[in-house]
């Protein structure tokens, strides 16, 4: 199976108090491991069970939001720039990506074990 982002919009919205991430996500069985990953910002969760990967993942996605947040913003500009990402136009504090690797297809699974979800994630108390 491969997964097609063509109509999806990704982005990632820093406000005063707050880090909210819309992103496309992928989980399936590797070896004998379930994962939960997040290619666009290097962001991943594993365990025994899909319900462990998911929560290892929500874990690591509120540690992402929380560096993120107390990064200088210079800085964070450099980061998720580096990540693929663009400021939005008119919006110095969005970002937004639309693909998920260089020929739009996310490989790396076991073929069957592939299923999309949209994630949005968010931190208010920093």
């Amino acid at each position: 199976m491969e997964l097609q982002p063509q109509n999806i919009v990704e982005h990632i919205r820093i406000k005063a108090r707050s880090v909210t991430v819309n992103i496309l996500t992928a989980s399936g069985k590797e070896g004998d491991h379930y994962i939960v990953i997040a290619p666009s910002i290097l962001v991943s969760g594993y365990g025994d069970t899909p319900e462990e990967a998911e929560e290892s993942f929500r874990h690591n996605i509120d540690v992402f939001c929380h560096d993120l947040a107390k990064e200088d913003p210079e800085e964070r500009s450099k980061y998720l720039i580096s990540l693929g990402f663009k400021a939005e136009k008119f919006q110095t504090r969005n970002y937004s990506k639309v693909y998920v690797d260089k020929d739009g297809v996310l490989r790396g699974f076991e073929p069957s074990s592939i299923v999309p979800q949209e994630l949005e994630a968010a931190i208010t108390e920093l």
